[in-house]
Parts: structure tokens; sequence; C-alpha cells
């Protein structure tokens, strides 16, 4: 008992009072007693689990003692030496490994009383309601107004929690269906997007108001195969116009004479298509530009 009071005076008490008095001082002896209270903690894990061994361990109270006022700052300052020799390593190799285990523990523990809580509530509402039928059945018993306005605030609470519940059903239903509409959209747009040509695919995503992305899509497409039927053009005409030179050369091997230039008519022609096919590639350059300069001022 004595051992135990002296333990209290020197352990708790003494260094509660420095602790406080040492608020309105310097930093430095504030930064002394919170490592105190560090090796402190320890200290009393230890004293904990060796309690049982001191009716067998001659000293060791003694010894308990000695190192308990050897840790004091005021006195021996042991608790500085053991924090920056062995506590603070320690807790700095380990830390993330002790705040996972702290964590980890918190959020079973909080389960674990939530779940004690709602089982305590239900047992609580399950007798209230006995009670309540009880009340019902027996004329002899007298309700109180109190009792009884309790056991109408404790019935509502049970019909508001099962509706609160329904609630959330009905959302997570609501969010489901959502996921699959919105799924099944894009599969669709993916779907149409997979044939436009590779220069307008990534351009065909973006977040643009309905009709003038659709206009410039059309019109980007259009001129693509507008393109792409000039150039078929052009290159049957230039085609047919080397058959023809070869077929008249191949008529006068026995008179040397120049090679037969094209018609002017058919030159006028492929020039005519040539001008076509490259004012088509400018005018595909300029509605991606202006496709490209709306779909940043929508942004």
């Amino acid at each position: 008992m004595i051992y135990e009071l002296i333990i209290m005076v020197v352990g708790w008490l003494y260094p509660a009072f420095a602790t406080y008095n040492s608020l309105s001082g310097n930093v430095r002896t504030q930064v002394s007693w919170m490592k105190y209270w560090i090796v402190f903690g320890v200290f009393n894990a230890f004293h904990f689990f060796t309690a049982c061994l001191e009716p067998w361990v001659p000293f060791l109270t003694g010894f308990k003692l000695f190192l308990l006022c050897w840790l004091l700052p005021s006195i021996g300052s042991g608790s500085q030496l053991i924090h920056d020799e062995i506590i603070d390593p320690l807790l700095k190799s380990n830390k993330e490994a002790i705040n996972q285990t702290v964590d980890s523990i918190s959020s079973v523990s909080s389960t674990m009383m939530r779940e004690l809580v709602k089982m305590i509530y239900h047992l609580l509402v399950d007798v209230v309601e006995q009670c309540w039928l009880m009340t019902r059945n027996a004329n002899d018993i007298h309700v109180t107004p109190r009792l009884q306005t309790a056991i109408n605030e404790a019935i509502q609470e049970e019909y508001r929690e099962e509706e609160q519940q329904h609630q959330q059903q009905q959302q997570q239903q609501q969010q489901q269906q959502q996921q699959k509409v919105e799924h099944q959209q894009q599969q669709e747009e993916s779907r149409l997007t997979a044939g436009i040509p590779g220069v307008f695919h990534a351009a065909a995503f973006e977040t643009l108001p309905g009709d003038q992305s659709s206009l410039s899509i059309l019109l980007a497409e259009a001129c693509v195969a507008r393109r792409m039927q000039l150039l078929q053009l052009v290159n049957s005409q230039m085609h047919l116009v080397a058959i023809e030179q070869a077929s008249a050369d191949s008529q006068a091997l026995a008179k040397p004479q120049r090679p037969a230039k094209p018609k002017r008519g058919k030159r006028k022609g492929l020039d005519a298509a040539a001008r076509r096919a490259q004012q088509l590639e400018l005018d595909v350059e300029r509605a991606y530009h202006a496709y490209c300069g709306a779909a940043q001022e929508h942004e």
C-alpha cells in the first residue's frame, strides 16, 4: 500500500504539477516533461507486467522506485536519455506498422461498438414493446404519461429506421439503373464512332452542342469522300492518257516522231481535278480547325 502511494506521488502527482508549471515556462522544459510522460508510459507497462514478481524477486520494488526517481527531469533526466537512445529510433523505424495497427484496431473496435449499441437498442425496443403490450392487455397496470411517451418514441424510431433503410435501397437501385444506362450509351457511342475517319476519330468524343458537332462531322466526312472520288478520277484519267500514248507510239514505230501530248481539253480537266482536290484538302483542314476551336470554347 505504501509502495503504491509512493509511486502515485512520485510518478503521477509531482510530474503533473511540474508539467503544469512548465506551460508558463520555456519550450525546452515542456519538451523534457513530454519526453518524461512518453517514457513513463513504458515504465507503467513494465510495472504492471512485473507486479507478480515483486514477492519473489528481492529489491525489485526498490529498483522500481530508484528507476522512477531517475526518470524525473528535475532529478536524473533519465527519461531524456531513454527517449533519445531507445524509444525514438524504435518508434521511427516502426511508425508505419504501428499506425496501421492502431487504425485497424480502431476500425474494428468502432464497428464492434456500433453493433453492440445497435443490439442493445433492439433489445430495449423489444422490451418496451412487450411492456406496451402488457399495459394494453392488463387493466390493473397504470401507465404513466412519461412511460407512454417513451414507448411511442421508441416505436417511432424503429419505424423511422425502417423507412431510412427502404429509401437507401431505392437510391441504390436507382444508381445501378443509371450506371447501366450510361454504360449502354457509352457502348452505343463507341459503336457509332468506330467508322469515323482517323483524323476526326478523337474529335468525335468531344462534348460539343449536338447541332454543331453533327454538322462538323458530316462536313468532314463529305469532304473526305469527295476528295477520294476526285483522286480516283484523276488517277483513272492519267492512266487512260498513258494507254493512249503507248498505243500511238506502237502504231508509229516505222516513222519516228515526237510523242503525242494529251489533248488540251484533257489537260485542263486534269488540272481542274487537281485544283479541286487541293481545295478539298484545304476545306477539310479548315473544317477540322473550326471543329477543334469550337471544342476548346465549349470546354
